[in-house]
């Protein structure tokens, strides 16, 4: 059956050749030829078999129009294929405009064979214009180290002479290759090999294809170009806040950060300049606020504007201007308003309910537009410990919280706490305090519980009185129960906020509760007098017993009464009064104080007679003088006697007159206000002082006839002056440390007493006590005391008091002011460490650490630590320290000391780069199903894995692999190899690598699987290796002797190979077994107390550097792994 099938097919197949052989033509549709070069026809032909005898070299290939008529192309030399193989191929030279047609191909071999194949034809184009030649990719978008293949592709409608394709610029080797269309035209590619650099950000690769011409005229070129984007080589980027808001006068700080493209980085140094333009300009602005800018080298363009004004309100952009480098941020760009009202602080929470007890925290945030000179941030009252801090929000703007932490108690209900920030100021102005207050609504228990009683005073047995419970409690809405205490016991008897009762001589003693929803007090016990007659009365008698007749006997009247002070009355059974004695306890009394006022009243009568004797004269006390600010009131201080004779005429019709000493000029027109004349009191108030009532005056009183008295001397003088003194700061200087108590004292004189002068501090920094005192000549001054607690943030600056006088001739109040600037003495604050270079840094690459620090006083010494592995470890001391970081020395902090103290700064780390080694934790584990091995590394960037087996990659993506990031520098790969996979496992490589470096670690499969089913074997290994341990150590040191002397410069190779023996691309590139690896497993390892899965055998510790070299370990007789490296 199948012999018959066979013949079918044959048959079949001899009919297909004798009916399907025609004349049939193959020809490209269209081709493009540049003017005055060549271009070559692909063509291929068949003819009926019948005709295949007389194609022979006498054949000729002509080419005609479509009209079929004489052939074309005969002055182009056209140069044609064997047609005796049906290729009619045909190159045409030197080809112009005129031949620009449609031909079909002609076959003439003499009479006997001439044929015009018309069922395909080809279009010639000879045009000035060849299409450009097309890149692949056509956008480049790399990273900095990739590899990267360009493809330049180019027409080749002449074979013999095909383009010249070049690169612009050259950045790598090429490839040409010539490659065959599926119309069998061709077409030239060179592929461009480079890697990537930040050095080719932006710039332009071209391709260009030249064609020559053989008609005498030049080469034709075309040309292709392509934009390279380096995504991470940095692009022209500025970080910047939308809106900063400042005060008038004011300083303002705007955060600021750029980033550039990496090439321009080489002309960042110390003479570049930060300027600030509008958007559409190149002219500095700004350039009258002294600007001070960070470190541009650092790419830190945060700058300070100092003493803003409404002028500078407008949006700026940052023009960065340096030799061989100006550019103009437009991405981004920052509004500045000034403004004359600035926000209050913000406290947190704005509303406070709270009970007795608990803890506060309560936060005062205020904007700090300058940093440096953050707001002062002030609490009044100071209730407890208080943090403040300098935070960031998240436009890097900064803003100052200040918490205050405190418990509560009911003293601080419906308290005034407030929060003040204060703002310095650099045009002359007064500096700006904004306040935030709450008033805090706390929850408490009833406190000071007591008992009124009405009547008050002593009442009668029997009588009515009303009780009154009174305490202070919030909520207000109380309980109250009475509680009777007489005889030792608490007893109820009432309830309600008021009680009437009747009090008896056995109920006077109580107490009441107060009680609300937070808790409850008693009162004390309030004792109530009450006035009772005699009760209980009873007689003693000493001796008691039995007495003989006319003895001597003593009587006793004892009783109980209120008040206790009485008078006994004795009587005898027959109710006659026989003998009726005053107690002799009262006798005796009324006779001792007698004898106790006597010498009083004979004193007393004695200095009455003396004072008789000495007549008053007249005369009055007045100070000498009293100043007065221009506008204001005025109290002169007077007091005076008169004879006493003439007492009896000072009455209510009695004037005080006050006159200069010349008589000129009185002062009646300045609306006296004087003392009560009748007392001797002459003391009298002027209002509105001009400068030209400045007099020396004396006083007069006037009482009608016969009191009439003009008191000269003395005199006052009155001084009114546009220049009064200042108020006084006791002390005037402060120096003291931080956290001691600190008292203030201003003084002012008071020259009015209806009108003192205000007394303001600034800022108020604790509780202030106010007092009016008075000197010895009568005039007064008045005192305000502010206590505080020395802080770091009171260290110079400036504490003032202002005492503003009133004035009454319309003009404004006078302040006047008095300030000192304290030393503050205080540890470290605000320790921060600095690095540079900033951002990332390798691995070995010397960076300088910077400990900054506030302190008074600023002499300090700096100790730095290493804080990695848990411990601190001294590493440093200096405020500026220059190490050389590696992968274990990242994370460090510097402690700044002083006389007074020491303060430490957060912990700083530092982003070390380095390559990924693969660390001893790399093991394997074996089932009876399954083999897993997992492989560890750490580096900087995080680095990537591929495992080998048996010298092919496992794709990342594979379902064998799973990848966990443990840190950001920490990764751990997992190969899981089912069975019956790892039967045939003979190799297995795990293969780390980021952009610095790379690592290898061969693993021991064939040894674990020994290890794990050949147990016993490898017990018996273990006691042949004890046993002849010895035999093989000599071995070994005549092994040795002789490598050295052989291989003087031979580095030994483990098991575990860092990267710079042999280097992979993170791409897939599958290391050749043969090349790259050589391996050898043992059948038999003798060494079998070291077979931890996982684990290689190490020859030396050392790296080789010849890649060339390969070594093998010297010892025990035992084979082992070698990792070659070859170029």
């Amino acid at each position: 059956m199948v012999g018959l099938v066979i013949f079918l097919l044959l048959i079949g197949s001899s009919l297909h050749g004798v009916l399907c052989s025609t004349f049939q033509v193959s020809l490209v549709q269209t081709v493009q030829v540049l003017r005055g070069s060549c271009v070559t026809v692909p063509c291929s032909f068949d003819i009926p078999s019948k005709y295949e005898g007389n194609l022979n070299e006498q054949c000729e290939a002509k080419w005609v129009d479509k009209d079929k008529r004489n052939p074309q192309l005969t002055d182009t030399n056209a140069v044609t294929g064997d047609l005796t193989k049906k290729n009619c191929t045909t190159t045409f030279s030197n080809m112009q405009p005129d031949h620009s047609n449609t031909y079909y191909f002609r076959l003439d071999c003499s009479s006997s064979l001439r044929e015009t194949f018309t069922t395909a034809a080809v279009t010639l184009t000879v045009t000035d214009d060849l299409p450009s030649p097309t890149l692949t990719p056509s956008t480049l978008e790399v990273n900095d180290g990739d590899s990267m293949n360009l493809t330049c592709s180019a027409p080749v409608p002449c074979p013999s002479h095909p383009p010249n394709l070049t690169w612009t610029p050259t950045l790598g080797y090429s490839q040409e290759t010539l490659q065959e269309n599926q119309d069998k035209t061709l077409v030239k590619t060179s592929v461009l090999n480079f890697n990537a650099s930040y050095l080719h950000d932006g710039e332009n690769i071209s391709c260009t294809s030249v064609y020559k011409k053989q008609d005498g005229s030049a080469d034709a070129s075309f040309s292709t170009r392509a934009n390279i984007l380096c995504r991470s080589c940095g692009q022209f980027e500025i970080s910047l806040p939308q809106t900063v808001q400042v005060l008038r006068g004011s300083c303002v700080t705007v955060p600021c950060s750029f980033d550039l493209k990496r090439k321009y980085e080489q002309y960042l140094n110390g003479g570049c300049r930060a300027l600030w333009v509008y958007t559409n300009s190149r002219d500095p602005r700004l350039t009258d606020t002294n600007p001070v800018t960070g470190n541009l080298t650092e790419k830190n363009c945060t700058t300070t504007f100092s003493n803003m004004q409404s002028r500078h309100a407008n949006t700026y952009n940052l023009r960065l201007d340096c030799n061989g480098l100006k550019y103009t941020f437009k991405t981004a760009s920052v509004t500045i308003e000034v403004r004359d009202n600035f926000p209050s602080p913000t406290l947190t929470p704005s509303t406070l309910k709270i009970k007795e007890g608990e803890s506060v925290s309560l936060t005062c945030s205020a904007p700090a537009p300058c940093l440096p000179h953050p707001p002062t941030l002030i609490w009044t009252p100071k209730l407890g410990d208080i943090q403040e801090t300098l935070q960031e929000k998240l436009d890097k703007t900064k803003f100052k919280t200040s918490v205050m932490n405190f418990t509560a108690s009911h003293l601080h209900n419906k308290q005034n706490i407030s929060c003040t920030a204060g703002y310095k100021k650099q045009d002359g102005s007064s500096d700006a305090a904004l306040t935030t207050s709450l008033i805090p609504d706390v929850l408490y228990s009833s406190k000071n519980v007591t008992v009124s009683v009405s009547p008050s005073g002593p009442v009668l047995e029997n009588s009515n009185v009303t009780l009154t419970c009174n305490s202070d409690a919030n909520p207000a809405e109380q309980n109250y129960t009475w509680y009777r205490a007489d005889g030792g016991q608490e007893t109820v008897f009432g309830t309600g906020k008021i009680l009437n009762i009747t009090v008896s001589m056995n109920r006077k003693s109580f107490f009441c509760k107060a009680e609300n929803d937070v808790g409850e007090q008693h009162s004390n016990i309030t004792h109530i007098d009450v006035l009772y007659s005699p009760k209980k009365v009873t007689v003693s008698v000493s001796p008691s017993g039995s007495v003989l007749e006319n003895s001597n006997v003593t009587l006793t009247c004892s009783s109980d009464a209120n008040p206790a002070e009485q008078n006994y009355t004795w009587y005898e059974t027959s109710s006659q009064p026989k003998v009726n004695h005053t107690s002799t306890q009262r006798f005796v009394g009324k006779r001792i104080q007698l004898t106790k006022m006597a010498g009083p009243l004979i004193f007393l009568l004695i200095g009455s007679v003396l004072q008789g004797s000495n007549c008053n004269s007249f005369k009055v006390n007045l100070p000498q003088t009293v100043k007065v600010m221009t506008g204001s009131c005025v109290t002169v201080p007077c007091s005076f006697d008169v004879q006493d004779k003439y007492e009896q005429n000072l009455n209510d019709n009695c004037e005080a007159i006050w006159r200069s000493r010349n008589n000129v000029r009185q002062l009646t027109d300045r609306n006296p206000q004087t003392g009560d004349l009748t007392k001797k009191n002459c003391t009298t108030t002027f209002s509105n002082m001009q400068t030209g009532l400045t007099k020396d005056y004396y006083f007069r009183i006037d009482c009608q006839s016969p009191l009439i008295w003009s008191f000269k001397p003395p005199y006052v003088k009155i001084e009114v002056t546009d220049n009064f003194p200042s108020p006084t700061l006791t002390p005037s200087t402060l120096k003291i440390k931080e956290g001691e108590s600190v008292s203030l004292t201003c003084s002012a004189p008071a020259p009015c007493l209806p009108h003192p002068p205000t007394l303001i501090w600034t800022p108020k920094l604790g509780d202030i006590q106010e007092t009016l005192q008075e000197k010895q000549d009568k005039t007064k001054f008045k005192t305000s005391v502010m206590n505080f607690t020395a802080s770091h943030l009171h260290h110079e600056q400036k504490i003032s008091c202002t005492a503003v006088y009133k004035k009454q001739d319309g003009g404004s109040d006078a302040p006047l002011t008095k300030s000192l600037l304290p030393d503050i003495s205080y540890s470290p604050k605000n320790v921060t460490v600095s690095v540079s270079p900033s951002g990332p840094v390798l691995e070995n690459s010397n960076v300088t650490l910077t400990c900054n620090s506030d302190a008074n006083p600023a002499e300090q010494n700096y100790t730095w630590y290493g804080a990695d592995g848990g411990q601190e470890t001294v590493i440093g001391n200096g405020k500026i320290l220059n190490i050389k970081v590696s992968s274990d020395m990242r994370n460090l902090f510097c402690k700044a000391v002083n006389e007074i103290g020491e303060g430490r700064s957060n912990l700083r780390h530092i982003d070390v780069l380095f390559p990924p080694p693969i660390l001893l934790s790399s093991n394997c584990t074996k089932t009876a199903n399954q083999l897993n091995c997992s492989c560890e590394m750490e580096g900087k960037p995080t680095p990537v894995t591929h495992w080998f087996l048996n010298g092919q990659p496992v794709s990342p993506s594979s379902q064998m692999v799973t990848n966990e990031l443990l840190n950001g520098s920490h990764l751990r790969s997992i190969i899981t190899v089912n069975e019956p996979q790892y039967r045939d496992l003979s190799t297995l490589l795990c293969f780390s690598s980021n952009s610095l470096g790379s690592a290898s670690k061969q693993f021991f499969v064939s040894f674990l699987e020994s290890s794990r089913e050949n147990q016993g074997l490898i017990l018996a290994l273990v006691l042949i290796t004890r046993v002849t341990g010895f035999v093989f150590l000599v071995f070994a040191v005549l092994y040795l002797v002789w490598f050295h002397k052989t291989h003087h410069k031979a580095r030994g190779i483990g098991g575990d190979v860092n990267t710079d023996a042999y280097q992979m691309k993170e791409k897939k590139e599958v290391p050749n077994s043969i090349k790259d690896v050589l391996y050898a497993n043992s059948a038999a390892l003798t060494q079998a107390e070291n077979h931890q899965p996982g684990t290689g055998i190490k020859c030396t510790n050392s790296t080789y550097e010849n890649v060339e070299e390969t070594r093998e370990c010297s010892g025990k007789k035992t084979e082992h792994l070698v990792h070659v490296s070859v170029n």
